[in-house]
């Protein structure tokens, strides 16, 4: 996110009102988020990040961006890191 972004609010209020936990990283405080935005080609904000994979939104169209975009991104039938695999 940055500051005065719009589409970063609407993407915060879509992703709480979808019951999603997430981290704001602002890229006008974090040098490192700045330089991950050049490195994967991206000219906006807000971007979405689910273990290091981009999940949204895509051709920067945050308006439009619904749950279900969100979700056959994340891909969580096959996922198979985190806690939830440990035996």
């Amino acid at each position: 996110t940055q500051y005065g972004c719009e589409y970063c609010d609407a993407m915060q209020m879509k992703l709480s009102s979808w019951g999603y936990q997430f981290d704001v990283v602002n890229i006008k405080e974090d040098v490192q988020a700045m330089a991950m935005m050049r490195l994967n080609n991206h000219r906006t904000v807000p971007q979405v990040y689910w273990n290091k994979i981009h999940v949204g939104p895509t051709n920067n169209d945050t308006v439009s961006f619904t749950k279900q975009m969100l979700e056959e991104a994340l891909d969580l039938d096959n996922y198979q890191g985190g806690v939830e695999s440990f035996k």
